[in-house]
């Protein structure tokens, strides 16, 4: 995943190799911690490395179903970024006790691509998380200024 976030950090405009290399773990740290409130410091943290090149925001959302769980995401994502499917890339994380199914994930991204439209660029990545009761689907948005284009 790691490799996917570089391209999109890049697309941002980041120059600096080793600033994309960090932004983008940062990134996958904050798609993949357990813990919500090392989450928000990564958020906030990535949030201003970021600023200078677009915007960055993330969400999160937990329910016993996973188009549940991905509606509570959608709508904390909503409270804190109203442009939020005005993004260039949207990446999906689902963390479960045990890996969801392909169609799980494919109904995820038909979603997705049914609510941002066909220009946004939508990644959906399943992780197994052992201590998750449920599902917990993350998405991170990576916009560009208003003012942006992606080269």
């Amino acid at each position: 995943m790691v490799n996917y976030l570089i391209q999109l950090v890049d697309a941002l405009g980041v120059a600096d190799h080793e600033k994309r290399k960090e932004i983008a773990s940062d990134m996958e740290k904050v798609a993949t911690t357990s813990d919500g409130e090392e989450m928000e410091v990564l958020r906030n943290k990535l949030k201003d490395a970021i600023s200078p090149y677009g915007r960055f925001e993330a969400a999160s959302g937990l329910s016993d179903d996973p188009m549940k769980a991905l509606e509570k995401a959608i709508s904390a994502m909503l409270l804190k970024e109203e442009r939020f499917f005005r993004s260039y890339a949207i990446v999906v994380v689902v963390h479960a006790r045990n890996l969801i199914s392909q169609k799980q994930i494919n109904e995820i991204n038909q979603t997705m691509r049914r609510l941002a439209g066909r220009y946004t660029n939508i990644v959906a990545k399943p992780i197994e998380s052992p201590d998750i009761k449920g599902y917990d689907v993350r998405l991170l948005a990576i916009g560009l200024h208003e003012k942006g284009s992606v080269k």
